[in-house]
């Protein structure tokens, strides 16, 4: 997901990596977003996420070619959920530098929406099918979830008696952080771990864009930062430490939620112990794809020895 949003902000500021060979970055130590990631069912999750056959079939480029098309066909549904969810948070927030930020955010995945056509044509993909047109399950549930929340349809602070617009701001963006950040960080360590065989890698556009994700990143961190602060304080002031307690648990349960769904979604995807003929990049057979996955994990589990997840 996000990959065309990604390339938008890396041609605005030059494609060259900002980040160190030997560790990965992450959140603003000391902020929401640092704590949210770093809670133990997020690290779990992401762990999940990278380790999933999927991810790693990006990373090494032994993903069946059937499944990275389902995959972006299916990026295309969740798109239009992402920007519906910027355009609702942009409707509760009232200063003037949030709005700024969601603008650009907001532009940025208009883009990607123009440019997805043209980048799914060249995976084989034609959207006019109805076949790339139907979202399926864990798609949809995804989208579900992140329009709920953004309507405001379940928040923790729905009892107190405010009437802020920005009262709900903070939950929203914590459903929508995760799929910003789990991907800086899968692209920052696929980079890292599968560096050297990269260049024959035919997805190797997928991890140098995620690679250089944290800039759009840490835009939306920088939101969930200040908005967390701002409705915290609001929400001491009017009902005390209870009504702040249930806020900061609330944004956990979206955090973790969203967490979920991210690696729901990579199950979605065609499964890579299904070898159709002509589908694979590789004319490798299941074991040989099951062994790459094996000695990928042990690359992986290696190099995060020496940078953790939390690291940055």
């Amino acid at each position: 997901m996000r990959l065309l949003l990604a390339m938008v902000f890396l041609h605005a500021r030059g494609s060259s990596s900002p980040y160190a060979e030997t560790c990965m970055r992450g959140p603003v130590p000391g902020t929401a977003a640092h704590r949210l990631w770093n809670l133990g069912e997020s690290q779990s999750l992401a762990k999940q996420a990278l380790m999933h056959p999927f991810v790693i079939g990006i990373g090494n480029g032994s993903a069946p070619i059937a499944s990275f098309r389902n995959y972006i066909a299916q990026d295309y549904f969740f798109l239009g959920a992402f920007i519906k969810a910027y355009a609702l948070v942009l409707s509760k927030v009232d200063d003037n530098s949030s709005k700024r930020t969601l603008h650009e955010l907001i532009g940025a995945v208009i883009e990607e929406l123009e440019m997805h056509e043209a980048y799914a044509a060249g995976w084989g993909v034609d959207t006019s099918n109805e076949a790339y047109r139907t979202p399926n399950a864990a798609t949809t549930k995804y989208v579900d979830f992140l329009l709920h929340i953004a309507r405001g349809d379940s928040t923790a602070v729905s009892s107190s008696s405010s009437t802020s617009s920005a009262t709900s701001v903070a939950e929203t963006i914590a459903a929508m952080v995760p799929c910003m950040r789990l991907y800086s960080f899968l692209g920052q360590t696929l980079n890292l771990v599968f560096k050297d065989g990269k260049a024959e890698n035919a997805y190797r556009e997928w991890i140098d864009t995620y690679s250089q994700f944290e800039e759009a990143t840490e835009k939306i961190e920088d939101l969930l930062n200040f908005h967390m602060k701002r409705e915290t304080i609001l929400l001491r002031e009017q009902g005390g430490n209870s009504l702040s307690e249930e806020f900061l648990q609330s944004l956990e349960t979206n955090y973790v939620a969203a967490m979920k769904l991210e690696v729901e979604f990579f199950d979605a995807q065609v499964p890579l112990d299904v070898h159709q003929e002509g589908t694979s990049i590789t004319d490798a057979p299941p074991t040989d794809r099951d062994r790459d996955i094996s000695e990928a994990r042990e690359r992986i589990f290696n190099s995060l020895q020496t940078c953790t997840l939390s690291d940055s």
